[in-house]
Formats: structure tokens, C-alpha cells, sequence
């Protein structure tokens, strides 16, 4: 029963705003009651029609062949209206997760990773999906046993006790174990999560696998591992509910025994009593049967629900909170970008994995280029996901044009920056620009980028993505100029360009946006390059260790010294 009203409460969240939701599920409720009672009455006819005389058959006939076509009906009603309303929610479901995610913040995001992510998508839902269209049944079945034994009170007080106690006895065995049973499903869901992970590694790390096989039969045993532990897991959840199922059978058929041997001694006045309490017990066994067999996907599905909710509880109430107001109108030019005493924190395990960035005082002006450089691990890329507005500094702020960004507005924020990470993902279709992929600019600039042989644009969609990841990368920068924002942000975008093409991004698409008054942000380490950015910031395990004139880094950076350190005097320049 905890279980059922835990699938009804999320059915109604999942369809919370929709018209006549809660009348249709009322509906199911009342149609799966009417069409238990309905078999309930069935047997009392049959049990009438064994132990009546001839003069009444006729008419316990034609009671049987109403109740059984109102049966149907309301059998057909309450699937048609379940079928309608699940579909909705599953619909609902998929949306309002793929709509959680969006919201959460990045970081959450990337500590929980795509494969739970996606195990929610599918395994969840789909398991959820599974016990919602069962509803209808299991209410129909739970009401027929209530109806038989309703029935059975009405033969015999006496039979109905003693069914009662042992139904009792049973309960008290069967609570603790489902329990059990419960809490291996739980554990082989956090199982679930670690297979996905393997699976998301087969696939996108393939070409590893292969080149090494020292390291293809290491996953190999890993994969085995975690899909023995996930089995194995399910395997007992499943055994404990096939020992209560028997067990259930053992004291069904102790019931059996009890209105067959001592139901002659108490309250069995004649054969025909007997027969009725008999013909209610054996009926009694198919309703339990049925809600025995579906507390295994009822238990997999609150698994689930509890899965979806914990996936979504992080969800940051900044798309909930914001204002809606731009920062920045049309009529509005940017000025400049500031960060005041800015903080984050990784926090790993241990001591030892954590990184702290900050704090930091920047401030970067309409058309600036700035060069961020620093070695691996020194906080570049986190830099320039709080310059993004996609991690929120735990320490100091944000300011734009002197308005300090919040929950409220970082959404809001967002809107005037475009970024392309080294991670980046490139959609095939110009999602938001569709219209403007087919203008006269998008060609200017496909040529611009090398690809107009490549690449065209044919219903707001790329015509392929299959390229070279250098050729990637020149695609999303496309994305980046149709948006035509105030501020760029290009992390190690020249990586993987060849130098023909590098050339052409540091000496003429940089000056190109500084041109047009935007202010760009470049992570790099082409140090022969540097000369063109009109500033560099230096960082060294999370702390800027220089911000000054290109000329004045290069000049320090000829000064002996140990390979790969700043001098300390370049802290004067922070």
C-alpha cells in the first residue's frame, strides 16, 4: 500500500497543471473499485447458481451475464482511461527531467555525470512507465480481494477470523522481508549507475580499448565486476520475493485446509456452505496472486522515483528566481566585466584533491583581447566558467556594467556571452538560429572559416558534423559569430587547428572581434602568438600571477630562471 500511494503522488506531480487529471484518475480508482465489486458479486452468483434450486437459474443467469459484461466494460473503461493519462505523465516525465537538468547547476551536473543521467532517462522512466499502466489492475485486484472477503464474512464470521489470521500471520513474515527485498533493489540501482559508466566507456573509448590489451581485458574484468555485483544484487531481491510468494502459497492453501477440514465442525451447516466458503477461498487466490507478483516492479519503480528525485533535488532556483529583465537592453552598450574577490572550491575525497581558485580581482573592458595562460591544473578552464556565468563563485562577485549577478539574474547574465570550451558539443541542428544560419553572414563567415566546401546549411541544420575535430572546433566558433555576443570566450580553441590555420586565427580573427568592439577571452599556450592580445593573465595553482602588458610578460619571461616559474616580482603586475 506504501508503495501504491507513492506512485499515485508522483502521477499526480507528473500531471500537475493538466486538465481533468484528477478527475481521470478518480475515474481509474472508481472503475478498477466497481469492476472488483463486480467480480466480488460474481462469485456469490456462481456459489447461488451450484447451491440454488431450478426455478432460480434463470434469473441467476442473467445476473451472471450482467455482471459479466459490466465487468468488461469497466475493465475496458479503466484501461482506456489509464492508457490515456500514463501516457501523459511518461511524456511529462521525460520533459520535466530533461528540464531539471537543464536547470541544475553546471557543477552538480558534473558530479553526477551523463551516465546517471542518462540511466534516468531510460531505466527509471521506463520502470516508473511499467508500474503506472499496472494501476488500474493492481486497484481492480486489491478491490476483489476485499469484495471476496467481504463475501466470505457474510457466509461465515467464523471462516472470515480465521482467514483474517492468517492472512495476519503472513503480513508479519511477508513486511520485514519485502523490506529486504526493497533494499536489494536499491543497492542494485547504484550498481546500475556504475554499468552505465562502463557502457558510456565501451563506446566513446573504443579506440583505447583496442590499441591496448593489456588494458581491454582490465575494463573487461571491471565491466564483469560491477555486472555481476548489479545481478547478483537484483538475483536476491528477486529470491526473497520468490520465498515470500511461496510462502504465501503455503498459507493459502492452509486456509484451504482450515474451511475444508474445520469448516464442517464451525459454521459448514451443509455441503453447499461448504462449497461457498471453498469457491470464495480458491477465488481469493488469484487477486493475491496478482498483487504479490507486482510488488517487485512496484518496488523497482519507487527505486526509481527516489532515483529521479534525488537526481533533480540539487536544482538550483536561479531559472526559478530570475527577474526576466535583461542586464543589458539593446540600447545599452557594454562597458565592462569585473570579478571582486572571487572564490571556488573543488572539494575532492581527501585534502590532497582539493583546489581552491582565488581570490580574484579582475576586470576586463568592451573590446579588450586577454590571453589566460598558466599551466594544466592551475584553474584557467574554472576561470572561465565563472566569466560564463556557468559556475556561481562561492566566494565574491560577479559584476556586469557595475549590476552584481545573482540567482536572480545569472541566467540573464549568460545571454551576453558565447563561449566554445575544448569540451565543447556541437549540435548538427542551429538550434535558436536558424533564421540566421541562411542570412548572407552565415556564408561570409562559413568562408571566412575555411568550410564553405565542407559544410551547408540546409533547413537551420549543418549538412554533416563529420569532420576533423579542428573542423569542429571551426563550426562551433561559427555558432559563436551568428550569436554575435558582447563577450568570447575560445578555451584552447587553436589546439587543434594546423598552423596554417592558426595563423589565421591569432592575426586576423581576434583583431577581427576586437574590431567590432567585442571583448574576447582566450585560453592558450601558444606562447609565439602572445604578442598580439592587448593583456595577459598568468595563473599558477589558482592565483593570478601576473596580469599586465604582453611585452612586459615576454621580457620577464627572458629572465633566468627555473623552467616554467615566474619570478616573484611579477606579482606587481597582479
Amino acid at each position: 500500500m506504501r508503495h501504491l500511494f507513492k506512485m499515485i503522488v508522483f502521477l499526480l506531480e507528473l500531471l500537475r497543471g493538466e486538465r481533468l487529471a484528477r478527475f481521470r484518475l478518480a475515474a481509474i480508482v472508481v472503475t478498477g473499485i466497481a469492476s472488483g465489486v463486480s467480480i466480488a458479486l460474481l462469485i456469490s452468483v456462481i456459489n447461488a447458481l451450484i447451491s440454488g434450486d431450478g426455478q432460480r437459474h434463470e434469473r441467476l443467469w442473467r445476473g451472471f451475464a450482467l455482471l459479466l459484461t459490466v465487468r468488461l466494460v469497466l475493465r475496458l473503461v479503466s484501461q482506456y482511461l489509464m492508457v490515456r493519462l500514463t501516457q501523459k505523465a511518461f511524456l511529462n516525465m521525460r520533459f520535466w527531467i530533461c528540464q531539471q537538468v537543464l536547470y541544475l547547476p553546471l557543477r552538480r551536473l558534473e558530479e553526477l555525470g551523463s551516465p546517471r543521467i542518462l540511466a534516468g532517462l531510460t531505466t527509471d522512466v521506463g520502470q516508473v512507465s511499467q508500474a503506472l499502466v499496472a494501476l488500474p489492475n493492481v486497484i481492480g485486484n486489491f478491490t476483489v480481494l476485499l469484495g471476496l472477503l467481504f463475501y466470505l464474512g457474510w457466509l461465515s464470521p467464523v471462516q472470515l477470523i480465521g482467514t483474517l489470521t492468517i492472512a495476519t500471520i503472513g503480513y508479519l513474515t511477508f513486511l520485514p522481508l519485502s523490506r529486504k527485498a526493497f533494499a536489494k533493489y536499491a543497492r542494485g540501482r547504484e550498481f546500475y549507475d556504475q554499468l552505465f559508466k562502463h557502457f558510456r566507456a565501451l563506446t566513446e573509448g573504443a579506440k583505447e580499448l583496442k590499441m591496448h590489451s593489456d588494458r581491454r581485458h582490465s575494463f573487461i574484468t571491471a565491466l564483469k565486476s560491477v555486472a555481476h555485483s548489479h545481478q547478483n544484487e537484483a538475483r536476491a531481491g528477486d529470491l526473497i520475493l520468490g520465498a515470500l510468494s511461496s510462502w504465501t502459497e503455503l498459507l493459502f492453501y492452509i486456509a484451504v485446509a482450515i474451511v475444508v477440514f474445520v469448516g464442517p465442525i464451525y459454521g459448514a451447516k451443509n455441503p453447499s456452505q461448504l462449497i461457498g466458503y471453498t469457491l470464495t477461498i480458491l477465488m481469493i487466490r488469484a487477486p493475491l496472486e496478482n498483487l504479490i507478483n507486482w510488488i517487485q516492479p512496484f518496488s523497482q519503480a519507487v527505486v526509481a522515483i527516489n532515483k529521479i528525485r534525488d537526481l533533480t533535488s540539487s536544482v538550483s532556483a536561479e531559472v526559478d528566481q530570475t527577474d526576466g529583465s535583461p542586464i543589458l537592453d539593446e540600447t545599452t552598450s557594454f562597458k565592462d566585466l569585473e570579478l571582486i574577490g572571487v572564490t571556488h572550491q573543488y572539494r575532492g575525497e581527501s585534502a590532497l584533491e582539493s583546489f581552491l581558485l582565488g581570490p580574484i580581482d579582475l576586470r576586463l573592458a568592451a573590446g579588450e583581447l586577454v590571453f589566460i595562460i598558466g599551466g594544466n591544473g592551475s584553474g584557467k578552464t574554472t576561470l572561465a566558467k565563472i566569466l560564463a556565468g556557468l559556475y556561481a563563485p562561492e566566494g565574491g562577485e560577479v559584476r556586469l556594467d557595475g549590476t552584481a549577478i545573482s540567482d536572480q539574474n545569472r541566467d540573464n547574465y549568460r545571454q551576453n556571452i558565447t563561449a566554445v570550451f575544448s569540451d565543447f558539443f556541437l549540435f548538427e541542428t542551429l538550434f535558436g538560429l536558424q533564421t540566421e544560419g541562411e542570412s548572407a553572414d552565415a556564408e561570409a563567415y562559413l568562408r571566412l572559416l575555411a568550410l564553405a566546401d565542407k559544410v551547408k546549411i540546409n533547413n537551420g541544420s549543418f549538412s554533416t558534423v563529420q569532420l576533423s575535430q579542428g573542423q569542429r572546433k571551426r563550426l562551433a566558433l561559427f555558432i559563436a559569430y551568428l550569436e554575435n555576443r558582447d563577450i568570447y570566450i575560445l578555451d584552447e580553441w587553436a589546439a587543434d587547428q594546423d598552423t596554417q590555420f592558426k595563423k589565421v586565427f591569432y592575426h586576423s580573427l581576434l583583431p577581427s572581434l576586437r574590431a567590432r568592439g567585442k571583448t574576447v577571452v582566450v585560453i592558450s599556450h601558444d606562447d609565439p602568438y602572445y604578442g598580439v592580445t592587448d593583456r595577459i593573465i598568468k595563473l599558477n595553482a589558482g592565483k593570478v600571477v601576473f596580469d599586465g602588458n604582453p611585452n612586459a610578460y615576454m621580457n620577464l619571461a627572458e629572465v633566468s630562471r627555473p623552467a616554467g616559474e615566474v619570478p616573484s616580482e611579477a606579482a606587481g603586475y597582479s
